[in-house]
């Protein structure tokens, strides 16, 4: 029941259908999507790890939303995200939620 055609209106073969954001293809192939586990995310029906030093947040309802990007893993705090890595935050700032702030 989680799959799409990512835009298309027509197709001609079951091959045409992917897991949606926040699943992936539990079988490997797409057949089964499963919603995205913990530290992951889920894009295109594959699924990734969050980066080192990152996590997702479990807040919602709608965990699986929360895990269809990798702006939605969350670095720890003292880290922040620059081009899908957590960076450790630099002398003279503070860093939480992604982002740095200087003092």
């Amino acid at each position: 029941p989680h799959k799409v055609t990512y835009g298309r209106n027509s197709t001609d073969g079951a091959l045409d259908c992917h897991c949606a954001d926040g699943y992936y293809g539990a079988d490997g192939l797409g057949d089964t999507c499963v919603g995205c586990e913990a530290d992951y995310y889920c894009t295109g029906g594959q699924r990734s790890q969050c980066p080192h030093r990152s996590h997702t947040i479990d807040s919602s309802n709608q965990v699986t939303q929360l895990r269809s990007r990798v702006g939605h893993c969350v670095c720890d705090d003292g880290y922040y995200m620059e081009s899908r890595a957590c960076l450790e935050c630099p002398q003279d700032s503070w860093c939480v939620d992604n982002k740095r702030h200087e003092c």
